[in-house]
């Protein structure tokens, strides 16, 4: 089921920006990076999740609100109708930029970091979790490309916000150039 709130990281898989990950040479770099937004952007409004958001909302909220307009003349209380039907358009057209600019963010400005696997206590033989520098757990999507490769001790390689000491992605095992294509959960 996709995630349709802004700001889930799991919108980047629905949105097809997870496969736009950079090798971490290039994340390596000292951050301001240079992001080609527009290129997120146009890959976002390209994928069917967003076709489909753009979809719904012109299907949907352009009849709302041209009925809307239509009806003020004979009764002005139907301007309410109008600002719905134009605000559900202009919310689902707009809501597919939203997980292309966090993700152009997080690419912009993101330091690599460092953090540790341990075993969950009172959990699943074999569970897993992610602890960064601090003691804190990091949430992840379980489902993983190199999540076979995690082991109790492990290190695994983090894209941290610096200013706001955010987790913007979990980049994968240390010294592992693959991309991991998975971000924490929110």
């Amino acid at each position: 089921m996709p995630r349709i709130f802004p700001g889930s990281p799991g919108l980047l898989f629905e949105f097809e920006l997870s496969s736009r990950v950079p090798s971490r040479a290039w994340l390596r770099t000292r951050p301001p990076r240079d992001v080609d937004v527009a290129d997120l952007i146009r890959t976002s409004y390209r994928s069917s999740t967003g076709k489909g958001f753009v979809g719904l909302g012109l299907l949907l909220g352009i009849p709302l609100l041209v009925i809307g307009l239509i009806a003020m003349a004979t009764d002005p209380w139907h301007i309410v109708t109008a600002a719905l039907g134009g605000s559900f358009a202009a919310v689902l057209v707009i809501l597919p930029a939203v997980p292309a600019l966090r993700f152009a963010r997080a690419l912009r400005i993101g330091v690599i970091d460092h953090a540790t696997i341990a075993a969950a206590p009172n959990a699943a033989r074999g569970a897993l979790r992610i602890v960064d520098r601090r003691g804190r757990d990091i949430r992840y999507d379980s489902v993983m490309m190199w999540r076979t490769k995690l082991r109790d001790g492990a290190d695994i390689e983090l894209l941290v916000d610096p200013v706001r000491d955010r987790v913007l992605w979990i980049l994968g095992p240390e010294g592992d150039d693959a991309d991991s294509r998975t971000m924490p959960e929110p």
